[in-house]
């Protein structure tokens, strides 16, 4: 009889499946965990980084003279210009000013044009005057009809058109592009209401409502909150933005009738401007003055908002 050896037989493994799922479990928990704790940290240096940015935005709020009351002459026009002027110089119109709009040949002008030079506005009143030829013109022509001081050219866009003008015309126009319309040197009466539309223009740039107690008061608190607005602009890109906020404050010391335009300043990024002043149009309307302003006052500021170099 022939003896058999038992078969061998492969040691059995002992069961581990739970302790290696525990394991793989707590090095899961400990992954995110980790994560968690890299983006708090994240978190925590962004918005401490934000801070720092934010804190070197300067606010700076100026109070502005009053708007003077519309009247049916006037209008408003995009202010300063530039334009092209004779052998490819540019002029600027800016400021105060007497603007003399007209077209050379143009036969319905020509009693204008004599009664200009008689007249010679330019040297007899304190601000400077701007002559634009719509289209173009020649400056010895200008020159001989004396209206060629700061001469420009207008295709039509920037006041021919805006102004609906159909014939020499002479306007007043304050530092925001009001323009009053004076009519034509030819007119009787023209010399006494370009004098009266100067006056009026320069008296109504000086003033600041304000010299009051309660408007100093409610410019203080303006002034105070300023720095809520900084987040008003886009720290994130270093922009900058001028915004011209007008409000009036009733008797209970509620802000009311408050709007936020961006400026017409040479300086001000309509770009950044326009939504930073819906930004700070929505912040100012929250707050509340209480008893600083006993009795109802308005006024107009101007709000930049910008980089501080210096904190660099």
């Amino acid at each position: 009889m022939e003896r058999r050896e038992p078969e061998a037989t492969a040691p059995v493994a002992l069961y581990e499946g739970p302790r290696v799922t525990l394991f793989r479990g707590w090095r899961l928990i400990a992954l995110v965990a980790a994560c968690v704790a890299v983006g708090v940290a994240l978190h925590a240096g962004l918005a401490a980084w934000q801070r720092a940015r934010v804190e070197h935005l300067v606010v700076d709020v100026d109070l502005l003279p009053r708007v003077p009351p519309a009247t049916s002459s006037s209008s408003v026009v995009t202010w300063p210009m530039t334009l092209p002027g004779p052998a490819e110089t540019t002029v600027t119109l800016s400021g105060i000013a007497i603007v003399h709009v007209w077209l050379q040949g143009c036969p319905d002008c020509m009693p204008a044009f004599e009664a200009i030079k008689r007249l010679a506005p330019e040297h007899r009143f304190r601000v400077p005057t701007f002559n634009v030829a719509y289209g173009n013109a020649d400056p010895s022509w200008a020159r001989s009809y004396g209206v060629d001081t700061n001469l420009g050219f207008d295709d039509g866009s920037h006041l021919v058109r805006p102004l609906g003008i159909g014939t020499f015309t002479t306007f007043v126009v304050d530092t925001r592009g009001t323009a009053v319309r004076v009519g034509s040197p030819a007119e009787e009466g023209y010399a006494s209401r370009l004098q009266d539309a100067v006056d009026e223009t320069t008296r109504a740039s000086q003033e600041v409502p304000g010299d009051t107690m309660r408007t100093v008061a409610t410019f203080a608190y303006l002034r105070g909150r300023s720095g809520e607005l900084r987040r008003c602009v886009d720290w994130w890109r270093g922009t900058t933005a001028t915004v011209v906020l007008s409000l009036r404050v009733d008797a209970d010391g509620a802000l009311v009738d408050v709007h936020a335009a961006p400026a017409t300043t040479v300086a001000a990024d309509p770009r950044s401007s326009a939504p930073a002043a819906a930004c700070i149009e929505r912040a100012v309307r929250r707050w509340h003055l209480g008893t600083l302003a006993p009795e109802p006052v308005e006024l107009r500021v101007q709000i930049a908002l910008g980089n501080d170099d210096r904190g660099e």
